[in-house]
């Protein structure tokens, strides 16, 4: 392979161009993480009022609220695709890091289910 050898400029503005690209996929996904970090209050703060306020039985129902969160962060997901003209690699990491911690925490969820965890709340 050929090797193109780069002056400390060239190599110091392809790590600045890097970070600023870096550092704009990150801004892009921040209405994601404003959506989830809402939702997440929402759930928290509506699971403590309904458990201890209001003692309601089936408190966790509030949680519901993540299916319609989860169909606009991916309406989201599709629109910011179609505008995304370049992928790099923190990019691509970024989404197969969401999308194995998702299938965790889904299996996570299903078999502490079937142990009976929870069921005396």
């Amino acid at each position: 392979m050929k090797e193109s050898s780069f002056s400390p400029q060239d190599s110091l503005k392809l790590i600045q161009d890097m970070i600023g690209k870096a550092r704009q996929d990150m801004g892009d996904n921040g209405k994601h993480f404003l959506l989830w970090g809402w939702v997440s209050f929402v759930g928290c703060v509506g699971q403590f009022v309904l458990k201890t306020i209001m003692h309601y039985p089936q408190h966790y129902l509030i949680w519901l609220l993540t299916l319609p969160a989860a169909v606009i962060s991916i309406v989201m997901g599709q629109r910011q695709h179609k505008q995304k003209v370049t992928l790099t690699y923190v990019g691509e990491s970024m989404k197969h890091l969401w999308i194995g911690m998702g299938i965790s925490y889904f299996v996570l969820s299903m078999i502490l289910s079937r142990l009976g965890w929870g069921t005396s709340i």
